[in-house]
Parts: C-alpha cells; structure tokens; sequence
C-alpha cells in the first residue's frame, strides 16, 4: 500500500469509528440525561431496557479510534493525551460509574440513588466529551509537539460551550431512541417539543459562529 494513502485511509476509519460511536452511544448517554424529565422508576426502567442489549457493544467504537489514533498518529497521541489527562481521567471514571449504576439499578430495593446516579455521569460523560472536543477545535499550546499549557487549559470557555452542546445534543438523540423504541404514556413525556430543538440548534449556530475566530 502507497504510503501516503496509509494515513489517509487510517484517518478515515478513526474518523468513522468516532461518529458511529456518539450515534450509537450517544442515545443511551441521552436517555440517562433524560431521566429528570421522567418520574416514575417504571418508565425509567423502560428506557433502560430499550438500551440494554447494546449499550455494551456501542462503547467498543471509542476503544477503536483511540486505538487507531495511537498506532497510527503516535505524535497526535502523544500531544494530545497530556493535554487531556484530567478530562479524559474523569470521563473513564464516570463511564465505569455509569456502568456500575446501570448494572446494579434492577437489583437495588431503592432505586432513587441509582437514577440520581446514573443521570449524573451519564451528564458528566456527556459534556466531557464536547469539552475535549471543544479544546481540539479551540487548538492546543505545544512546543516542539509536546504540550505547552496547564493541565486546566483544557476547561476553557469554548469548552465549556461546546459541552452544553453535545449534551443537549445527546439529549435529542436519546429522545429520538424513546420514540422509535417506546410507546403510549412515555413517548407522551419525552422532551421533544421545538424549544428543546431550537436550543440545540442556538447552542450549536454559537459553537458554529465562534469557531473560525477562534482559529485566526
């Protein structure tokens, strides 16, 4: 294989792989950070169980870029991940939370905890994710490719914007699921009314209209 295309393809694949990862998973993170605007455990458990079979399986498309991106681009890898430690630390520690509230939740006689729980890190798994994001866009401090800046340069307001907007995003996605997959009295609850379309679509106009400035 030419060498110059080897990157490219590798390029495309991780590119890939990210964007069937926040389709897949992006619906069961909506569905946790839906769960203020749903009362009642039973309803809950539905929207859990529509995700269940999967949920698993849908995490393995982020193992995948990852990986791609340290075997292919060790120099990306290796600039990047310094710069992303504490986000990136904190996001892996609410996914095993996330996974350890869904697992246990069927099995608890009180399952109040393991909602507020739940939606929580679902939230925070959620919003990590359009941080980093927004932090790569917004462009790293590195010198001579080793990462230049504090630790908490990460959390900037850019950031900050574009992890509202992924969230809210995710939010969309997990409704979308609800209604596909449920019926009667909880598709009836689901927050899709147009302000919650039109606050993902100002949040995301914002990120959209900051973004080349940023880039000057």
């Amino acid at each position: 294989m030419d060498n110059e295309l080897f990157p490219i393809i590798w390029f495309g694949l991780i590119g890939f792989a990210l964007v069937i990862y926040v389709i897949l998973d992006g619906y069961s993170l909506g569905i946790g950070i839906l769960f203020p605007f749903i009362k009642g455990a039973e309803q809950r458990g539905i929207m859990l169980t529509t995700a269940s079979p999967f949920w698993d399986g849908n995490q393995t498309w982020l193992v995948l870029s990852v990986a791609g991106l340290y075997g292919t681009f060790p120099l990306v890898y290796s600039s990047l991940l310094p710069a992303m430690y504490l986000p990136l630390i904190l996001m892996l520690m609410c996914l095993f939370f996330r996974g350890m509230t869904f697992e246990f939740r069927s099995k608890a006689s009180s399952r109040r905890s393991f909602d507020i729980g739940f939606c929580i890190v679902t939230t925070a798994v959620a919003f990590l994710q359009g941080m980093i994001v927004g932090s790569v866009i917004a462009g790293l401090g590195t010198d001579d490719g080793n990462f230049a800046e504090n630790v908490l340069s990460a959390f900037s307001w850019f950031g900050l914007c574009t992890g509202i907007a992924l969230v809210i995003g995710y939010a969309l996605l997990g409704a979308a699921w609800l209604v596909i997959k449920t019926e009667g009295q909880l598709q009836k609850v689901l927050p899709t009314d147009p302000a919650t379309d039109d606050s993902f679509f100002l949040a995301m106009l914002a990120v959209v209209a900051i973004t080349p400035w940023l880039m000057k």
